[in-house]
């Protein structure tokens, strides 16, 4: 059962609620996991039922610091900024205590204040009896009026022993009082002195408690820590010794599989190749009959190509089988790892759960002897204070009642008294005086009234201050008897909780060392058992891998094999198509030819004019821009050219697979909206050459022109950056002319050469950033006699220099 006073259960429900939704739901499930809960009311419900009080509870983990200084700070405490979690707590448990005892003090006044209530109702009945006492006074007032003379009398004789008496009063209750000032004065300072010694020696044995405690709590966790350490190491140290074993093992299975599978892997493709090859030759010669003039070439090219895809497809072979391979191995490797780690986690899991089970038992224990400790004390404390209750209500009650009867007593005796005498005195002087007694009786009944007034008033202040003297007196002697009842158990509650400690801490290192000793046997047990399944476990996996890879394998060599007969039929239906295409492609390109010589003829014409016009200012612009081309202006014309040729044909040859680079970003970004493409290239027709030309304007059409040149006809273009083989000029507005020339590939082939002029201009973003707005392409075939020589331009300075000014009139 939980052992929370009211305090401490509404500070730590407040505490509670700083934390988050899910540290409060670990923390309830680590106090009490089978219970279901949906609120955070509920949760903390939960918490503070099963926790064992409240100084274990905020010692959790889950509790954090900074949710007990939020609490501390509300409640306006002050602490220290770097105080740690423990100082916290103890700053809270005093607290709680502090409220405590004023709740009790509240309780104390509020006896005090039924006491006060019982004096006020004994005021209401002298009040009820003084009514009682005027209305006998109002029935003696015939008598008293034929009384007069004997009034005077009474009244002389009256006067003077009431002034006797009130001078004596007076005198007594100033000497009672300085006496009761004094006397209570002294007592109130013994009673602080006392109570500030006591107060010192608690803090004392409170202090030397928690010191023995935190030392003995560090002491057991330092044993613990490092025993687990130990613990630990073993474990480790067995698990890396059977991991090596079982990789070295795995490894070598491993091996003698992957070599066994390669070996059949190139027997398999071996075969494959030597069969495509009978049905390649076979194939051949069938076409070689059928149309020996026409396919000769198609079948050279068919060949290659045929044999690079069987290269190919031995390589993507070997490929597949290497990384089925690898994936087996990291397979093997990982299920290893697994098994390594899944067992090292077991046996942390068993030393976890053996100390926690330890340190929850020596807990329990501190727990119940605390416990104990402070049941005793509040048991003590309890009786006392009941006791302590039932003294001042007993001795308060008799003191009441002592002087109601007292008074009542006086009251009766003093009102009989006068009864008789006025009756004496009435009876002799009634005759003489009835007439001047009337109006004496009249006034002293008047007089009287305010004296038995003022008695009892007086009685009454002299009853009150007595019995709070005594509850005064009660007070200090039940303060004395708590004290030292506290006192003598803050010193057994010691001497008790020295002994604990010293018999927990014998019976801990007992149980520590055979827990330690059981633990070792069964974690060596366990690891020899695990041991043995693991092995036996990983010999069962490896040869079901083995089984599966070589299954898979089978099915993939079929696959493979079936795919390569159905790519073969494909590739000799598409080149009976090509065939097909390419007879209807001549006829078309017939139709076409004489519509574009016509285009061709009038373009040669305007073309004619223009060249015209660009001769008459060729000198001029030359001496315009030959000068400060090489000296002033932004950039060299010659290093520009350089850059821009090495960064043009690396990206245009990266979009060539054979090219060996991973493909670079092309598109029509790099040209102008308007860009213009002039393409001329040379065709064989009938064993002569014809002279062709193609022109394309826009960005995205000439971008997706010269991309068809690498990517779908396989070029690749080797440009000369030599001084010989390129030129670049700039004029005063910022273009700029480059003309370069190069050789041509496809595969291991050199099909012929190119000249190459573009025309480029910065953008207005960027100086930096270059864009394209005129290419000018022509490109040659080298027949097989034909020598082969180093590329060079045959566009010379004058020419380039007018491309320049005609890429001017193109920008404005």
């Amino acid at each position: 059962m939980p052992n929370f006073s009211v305090m401490q259960e509404t500070g730590c429900t407040e505490i509670l609620q700083f934390l988050s939704y899910s540290d409060l739901f670990a923390l309830k499930d680590t106090i009490n996991n089978k219970m279901n809960v949906s609120t955070t009311e509920e949760t903390i419900s939960v918490i503070l039922n099963y926790s064992q009080s409240a100084e274990e509870l905020l010692k959790r983990r889950k509790v954090v610091r900074e949710a007990i200084m939020k609490y501390l700070f509300r409640h306006d405490i002050v602490i220290s900024a770097s105080a740690d979690k423990q100082q916290l707590i103890n700053k809270a448990l005093l607290y709680w205590i502090q409220e405590e005892w004023k709740k009790k003090k509240v309780t104390d006044n509020t006896n005090h204040n039924l006491l006060l209530q019982v004096r006020k109702q004994e005021l209401e009945q002298g009040k009820i009896e003084k009514a009682k006492v005027k209305a006998k006074a109002q029935e003696f007032k015939v008598a008293q009026r034929e009384l007069e003379q004997a009034r005077q009398v009474e009244e002389q004789a009256r006067r003077r022993e009431m002034g006797q008496r009130r001078q004596a009063e007076e005198q007594r209750i100033r000497q009672v009082e300085e006496q009761g000032r004094q006397e209570d004065e002294q007592r109130k300072r013994q009673l602080k002195k006392k109570a500030r010694r006591a107060e010192k020696q608690r803090r004392q044995v409170e202090e030397l408690v928690r010191q023995a405690e935190e030392q003995r709590k560090r002491e057991v966790e330092k044993q613990a820590n490092q025993a687990e350490k130990q613990r630990r190491r073993q474990v480790e140290k067995q698990a890396r010794r059977l991991e090596k074993q079982w990789r070295r093992q795995l490894e070598k299975q491993a091996g003698q599989a992957a070599e066994q599978r390669k070996r059949q892997v190139k027997e398999q493709a071996r075969r494959a190749e030597k069969q495509r090859k009978r049905q390649v030759e076979k194939q051949a010669r069938r076409a070689e009959k059928q149309k020996r003039i026409q396919v000769e070439e198609q079948a050279r090219q068919a060949e290659e190509q045929r044999k690079q895809q069987v290269e190919e497809q031995a390589r993507q072979v070997e490929e597949q089988a290497r990384q089925a391979e690898e994936q087996r191995k990291r397979q093997v490797e990982e299920q290893a790892r697994q098994a390594a780690e899944q067992r090292r986690r077991q046996v942390e899991e068993q030393a976890r759960q053996a100390e926690e089970q330890r340190k929850r038992q020596v807990e329990e224990q501190a727990r119940q002897a605390a416990e104990q400790r402070r049941r005793q004390v509040e048991e003590q404390a309890r009786q006392a204070e009941e006791q302590r209750k039932r003294q001042v209500e007993e001795q308060a009650r008799q003191a009441a009642e002592q002087r109601r009867r007292q008074v009542e007593e006086q009251a009766r005796q003093a009102a009989e008294q006068r009864r008789r005498q006025v009756e004496e005195q009435a009876r002799q002087a009634a005759e003489q005086r009835r007439r001047q007694v009337e109006e004496q009786a009249k006034q002293a009944a008047e007089q009287r009234r305010r004296q038995v007034e003022e008695q009892a008033r007086q009685a009454e202040e002299q009853r009150r201050r007595q019995v709070e003297e005594q509850a005064r007196q009660a007070a200090e002697q039940r303060r004395r008897q708590v004290e030292e009842q506290a006192r003598q158990a803050a010193e057994q509650r010691r001497r008790q909780v020295e002994e604990q400690a010293r018999q927990a801490e014998e019976q801990r290192k007992r149980q520590v060392e055979e827990q330690a000793r059981q633990a070792a046997e069964q974690r060596r047990r366990q690891v020899e058992e695990q041991a043995r399944q693991a092995a036996e476990q990983r010999r069962r996996q490896v040869e079901e891998q083995a089984r599966q890879a070589e299954e898979q394998r089978k099915r993939q060599v079929e696959e493979q094999a079936r795919q390569a007969e159905e790519q073969r039929k494909r590739e000799v239906d598409e080149q009976i198509m090509k065939q097909a295409e390419q007879k209807a492609r001549r006829h078309l390109e017939e139709q076409i030819k004489r519509q574009v010589q016509e285009q061709m003829r009038e373009q040669a014409q305007d073309e004619a004019k223009r060249q015209l016009e660009i001769q008459m200012n060729i000198h001029l612009n030359v001496t315009q821009c030959e000068t400060p081309s090489q000296t002033d202006g932004y950039f060299d014309s010659q290093m520009i050219g350089e850059k821009f040729c090495q960064w043009f044909f690396i990206l245009l040859n990266s979009q060539n697979p054979s090219f060996g680079q991973q493909p670079e970003e092309w598109g029509p970004q790099h040209f102008w909206e308007d860009a213009i493409l002039h393409f001329a290239y040379s065709v064989r027709e009938h064993k002569s050459e014809q002279q062709k030309t193609e022109h394309y304007q826009s960005s995205a059409m000439v971008s997706q022109r010269l991309l068809s040149l690498v990517k779908d006809e396989q070029l690749l273009f080797n440009p000369n950056i030599s001084k010989n083989g390129m030129r670049s000029v700039t004029s005063k507005h910022g273009f700029v002319a480059v003309a370069v020339a190069g050789t041509i590939h496809k595969n291991t082939q050199c099909l012929g050469i190119f000249e190459q002029l573009f025309g480029i201009g910065c953008t207005p973003v960027g100086r930096s950033t270059l864009k394209i707005k005129y290419v000018n392409l022509q490109m040659k075939t080298l027949s097989g006699q034909q020598e082969i020589t180093q590329p060079s331009l045959s566009l010379e300075q004058p020419a380039l220099m007018a491309h320049l000014n005609e890429l001017s009139v193109l920008f404005k």
